[in-house]
């Protein structure tokens, strides 16, 4: 599939799948459940990214940014501490 292609489809989905959960307000796992039936395309492309380990290696993902962005909180605050005790304001 040309990548423009790709690009458009993968777009189109994805605005698709917002507005659903918007209207629909269902849980995310609903729609999945919805649109997969056992013989399907997406089961398939669905067990290919459980054996790979894909849904571990987002969690892990989201986990270690997460941690970060707390490391780079905490270094600003104890800057703007020390800034204002430098300075004397309160």
């Amino acid at each position: 599939m040309p990548r423009d292609l790709a690009y458009s489809a993968i777009l189109d989905v994805s605005e698709g799948t917002a507005k659903l959960l918007r209207t629909r307000k269902i849980h995310p796992v609903r729609v999945g459940d919805e649109a997969t039936t056992l013989t399907g395309t997406t089961i398939k492309g669905l067990m290919m990214l459980e054996a790979e380990g894909v849904k571990v290696a987002l969690m892990k993902t989201v986990e270690a940014a997460s941690l970060k962005a707390s490391e780079i909180g905490i270094r600003i605050d104890e800057t703007v501490k020390n800034t204002i005790i430098k300075h004397g304001s309160a």
